[in-house]
């Protein structure tokens, strides 16, 4: 995988693992309640759960590549079709439930055992994942390598990157709580999501 490519899948990932969702709600919120270490547990959940995820999602994907490069094109269009609706759900998007979720104390439990499983399991129930890997992942598979050492990396690289940026959240967790719990704050980061969503998108859709 060339760098440039590799490059352009971490800004992607960065991006999507950023905006603001039931994960990193979850990991502010935690951090907020109990302190930056106590929510490591949770962070740690939420990319195992999207590990889970990575794994089912790209091992359909690369049935889809081996068997057919029709079926591939297929598969690149529809992911880029969802790509442009992810971007108009993020521009359309509301202000994401912070405040509930920080002030309801049966939401968040202290033991880590727990706070783990309430990141893995917030992953594994959210459908949306899913589907972005399936529409992610093809669009940077060169079919003429192996494609479980480029899956390897590509989800390893978001693992990481889940864990990397959910700490950031978490460490700066008063300031940044307070700012996407805010209606223009939120809303900013997702239009900017958008737009970068759309740009990607249609880029696919242009490439040959």
């Amino acid at each position: 995988m060339i760098i440039e490519k590799y490059a352009l899948y971490v800004f992607v990932a960065s991006l999507t693992i950023a905006s603001p969702g039931p994960g990193v709600v979850l990991s502010i919120a935690n951090s907020i309640k109990y302190g930056v270490s106590a929510a490591i547990p949770g962070i740690i959940g939420i990319s195992m759960g999207m590990f889970v995820i990575s794994v089912v999602a790209a091992s359909g994907v690369g049935t889809i590549i081996l068997a057919s490069p029709i079926a591939f094109s297929v598969l690149k269009y529809v992911g880029c079709a969802y790509l442009i609706y992810l971007a108009y759900k993020l521009w359309i998007s509301k202000e994401v439930g912070f405040k509930s979720v920080v002030s309801a104390d049966e939401t968040i439990s202290i033991n880590p055992t727990s706070r783990f499983k309430q990141g893995l399991f917030i992953t594994l129930l959210n459908p949306k994942p899913m589907i972005f890997f399936i529409a992610l992942f093809p669009q940077f598979i060169n079919m003429g390598e192996s494609y479980i050492s480029q899956f390897g990396l590509l989800s390893g690289t978001f693992c990481a990157l889940i864990v990397i940026i959910h700490f950031v959240y978490a460490y700066f967790s008063g300031s940044i709580g307070k700012w996407i719990s805010q209606s223009k704050g939120h809303q900013l980061i997702n239009k900017i999501s958008s737009v970068c969503f759309l740009i990607f998108a249609l880029g696919i859709a242009l490439t040959s």
